[in-house]
């Protein structure tokens, strides 16, 4: 099982997507209403920015999915070396709970 001070929280892009929609609708009002120059050019950085993070959004493809790996569920069988090139197989930890931790590490230098 994944233990809780690994597994990453699902962002929820929701709020995102609202501010983003939000600061396009706002800027277009601020520019109906006339203004000025510093505010026209606040307005238009909303507009802009707003629309961008929405069309961005909307070409990604991005969908709200289950996370491949959470909290309390399996994860699949590996077997891999350790640092020190021992012989490790997540099989031997089956019903215990563990830590499991993942390191890019140095490449090994030869002596």
């Amino acid at each position: 099982m994944i233990s809780a001070c690994t597994a990453r929280k699902a962002i929820n892009v929701r709020p995102y997507l609202a501010g983003s929609a939000a600061a396009a609708v706002g800027g277009a009002a601020a520019l109906l209403l006339g203004p000025g120059l510093v505010g026209a050019v606040t307005a238009v950085g909303a507009i802009a920015g707003g629309v961008a993070f929405l069309a961005l959004y909307a070409v990604s493809g991005q969908t709200p999915r289950n996370p491949a790996v959470a909290v309390g569920r399996p994860v699949l069988d590996f077997t891999a070396r350790d640092d020190a090139g021992n012989r490790f197989d997540l099989a031997r930890l089956h019903g215990r709970p563990f830590l499991l931790k993942f390191f890019r590490g140095q490449p090994r230098t030869p002596r």
